[in-house]
């Protein structure tokens, strides 16, 4: 819910049928803008939640909360991050693309209707003409192949980026002591 519950509480203060200037022209926009930035800067945060069911807040200051592990997950990463989000986007678009290019292509295979109309000479006219079955189910079929993909792939994204986190800090400490070791011993 991080930005769509704003967003749909402001709709609720909206009227349908005016246009609300401040509303719909300033603080939606912005809202949108704060949980895309939150999306791509913090993607692991329902992750942290659910599997590492983490306070969301503690009066114990040594105790770990969401937003400090957020944090000390996040930070060091938010670069590569931010990039993997943009690619992340870029391929999701490939995919959608190509998965409706396929169900298209199986469509006019099997039934012989081509949603590309021709002219009397064999030329496209380049007028899609898509059936309710292209609207009803292959689209959201191609979408939510693809939002089950990226599910796969965030979420062994967030593995990733815990092993390599955590398994740099556990190298650090196990050369920290192995120095205060030798400086003992020798």
């Amino acid at each position: 819910l991080r930005g769509i519950l704003p967003v749909w509480l402001l709709y609720l203060t909206v009227d349908r049928y005016t246009f609300t200037w401040p509303v719909e022209a300033l603080l939606v926009p912005a809202i949108v803008c704060w949980s895309t930035a939150l999306r791509c800067f913090r993607p692991y945060i329902t992750e942290i939640i659910l599997l590492e069911r983490n306070p969301l807040w503690s009066r114990d200051p040594q105790r770990i909360t969401i937003a400090r592990r957020s944090a000390h997950l996040h930070g060091p990463s938010s670069a590569d991050l931010f990039v993997r989000w943009i690619l992340s986007a870029l391929i999701g678009i490939v995919l959608i693309v190509l998965a409706i290019q396929t169900a298209t292509m199986l469509t006019g295979i099997l039934t012989g209707q081509w949603p590309i109309t021709q002219d009397e000479f064999g030329d496209s006219l380049f007028e899609l003409h898509l059936s309710p079955v292209h609207w009803l189910v292959l689209y959201p079929a191609a979408l939510w192949l693809v939002v089950a993909y990226f599910s796969v792939v965030r979420f062994l994204s967030y593995l990733d980026l815990r092993i390599r986190h955590e398994g740099w800090e556990v190298e650090l400490l196990m050369r920290a002591e192995a120095l205060r070791i030798s400086t003992k011993l020798g």
